[in-house]
């Protein structure tokens, strides 16, 4: 095979994790109440922060705790599609440490990549070196098994699904599930799209 990708996907990030200097808690509270407070200024008060390590989790509490949250934030725990039934249990202290303005019932999976690096799966090669079809994370059946573990545990689940490959029941460029939760209440939004791109 070739080596495929890019820092944002997966593989690539693995690569690199190991070798990366951790960042300490006190930049990620800063980066959290420096975020909070530049969305606020715009009138943002509720955010969905897409991607999170149980770590970040704790820097959007600290931050909280100190009164330099600004914004509300839900945080969607990352789930690393290669080992996410061992992330489960943190997943769920993550969430039952959350309090305040900041909560963490939602986990992301990405089902592939995306288009401008090639890695979104598609049915039909890009045309670039190689020909690749982009890079699947998940097959269903797995990303099924995901979903109703996580479901089981009271957590919803996102979904990053950018492309369509012969895996796919269906033609679906893009679609995911949105929530805004106001203590009780939880609203979500089924967000759907469907696009050809043809010749000119």
């Amino acid at each position: 095979g070739q080596l495929l990708g890019t820092l944002v996907e997966w593989g690539a990030m693995r690569l690199v994790q190991r070798v990366l200097p951790a960042r300490t808690g006190g930049d990620l509270v800063r980066a959290a109440a420096a975020g909070s407070q530049r969305l606020a200024r715009h009138g943002v008060a509720w955010v969905l922060d897409a991607a999170c390590a149980p770590g970040e989790v704790e820097a959007y509490q600290a931050a909280d705790r100190a009164g330099l949250l600004a914004a509300r934030v839900e945080c969607a725990l990352r789930a690393d599609p290669g080992c996410w039934p061992e992330q489960v249990e943190s997943f769920v202290a993550a969430r039952a440490a959350a309090g305040g303005r900041v909560r963490a019932g939602t986990v992301k999976f990405f089902a592939d990549g995306v288009v401008e690096f090639a890695t979104a799966a598609m049915l039909e090669p890009y045309l670039v070196d190689g020909s690749p079809r982009g890079i699947p994370m998940l097959q269903p059946a797995a990303l099924a098994a995901a979903v109703t573990a996580l479901d089981a545990k009271g957590f919803q689940v996102h979904f990053h699904a950018i492309g369509t490959d012969e895996a796919d029941s269906g033609v679906v460029l893009t679609e995911r599930t949105d929530a805004l939760i106001f203590g009780p209440v939880s609203i979500q939004f089924w967000v759907y799209g469907r696009f050809e791109v043809r010749d000119g």
